[in-house]
């Protein structure tokens, strides 16, 4: 299974890179949030950073438990304030 990754703000200099081809493997189905955790894993700066983020998977915002399939758009945002 391989999804492409999209990176904004914090998440993007945590990882220095954009955007992120990952290939699971033979995984056949992941969340979003296991999906992030997974980044986490690989570039250790993400751990630092707030672990509630906003989700999109094919331009729909999603939650945490979102399934994620082979060949999904991922994007990982931080989380914003505001006044």
């Amino acid at each position: 299974m391989k999804v492409k990754v999209l990176l904004f703000a914090q998440h993007c200099e945590a990882v220095g890179k954009k955007e992120i081809e990952v290939d699971l493997g033979k995984i056949d189905k992941i969340t979003a949030g296991e999906l992030y955790q997974r980044l986490a894993r690989e570039y250790p700066k993400l751990k630092k950073l707030a672990k509630v983020t906003l989700a999109v998977v094919n331009n729909d915002m999603v939650n945490a438990r979102a399934l994620v399939k082979d060949g999904d758009e991922v994007a990982f945002f931080p989380p914003m304030g505001g006044a």
